[in-house]
């Protein structure tokens, strides 16, 4: 039965949280569905492998009788589920009711508060930043660029005109020119 304890061991997966305790020892179900075991203990597991945890995965056989004994104490010392004869009215069923349907009512206060002070945050945000803000900012900052825009366009046509001015008053042409202007241009043949 050790053998088959130690294999079952071998299967669990550390990274899942529900085949062990909270202070890293294997749980004895996980254990027992692992191995397909009926009436499993903790000291069973314990006496095959006492050292094994979901830090330390050693299934050696070292014994350690104290944690045997702890173990067969705790199994010795689990209280025995008691019966419910009462059915929804045990008193732990109502208790237990009675603390939820508090929370709730709790939460429900919680939630209509939050929604009450947001909507009053929103209300002063709106109205302060709407104080403070110009409506038509937005508007003078559009005519502003596009005043900048006519007056770089008006430069540009100034600068145009201008220049054109000096193209067409072209200066006078010299004599030679004015008499070769019409003439066929013949290159002279060189080397003759």
């Amino acid at each position: 039965m050790k053998d088959k304890i130690k294999e079952a061991l071998g299967l669990m997966d550390a990274m899942d949280d529900d085949q062990w305790t909270a202070d890293g020892a294997p749980k004895v179900e996980a254990v027992a569905s692992l191995g397909e075991f009926e009436g499993l203990k903790r000291a069973d597991i314990i006496d095959a492998a006492p050292k094994f945890s979901r830090d330390n995965p050693d299934t050696s056989d070292v014994l350690d009788e104290e944690a045997v004994e702890e173990a067969n104490e705790d199994d010795e010392q689990a209280p025995e589920a008691e019966e419910n004869t009462q059915g929804w009215k045990h008193p732990e069923i109502l208790e237990a009711q009675e603390a939820y349907d508090e929370i709730v009512q709790i939460k429900a206060q919680v939630d209509d508060e939050l929604k009450k002070r947001g909507d009053a945050l929103s209300e002063v945000t709106n109205r302060l930043m709407l104080e403070k803000s110009d409506p038509q900012a937005n508007q003078r900052e559009i005519m502003r660029t596009i005043k900048a825009s006519n007056a770089a366009r008006a430069g540009r046509v100034e600068n145009f005109q201008t220049n054109r001015a000096l193209l067409m008053n072209q200066p006078p042409k010299s004599p030679l020119d004015t008499a070769m202007t019409g003439a066929k241009k013949v290159r002279p043949i060189m080397g003759k």
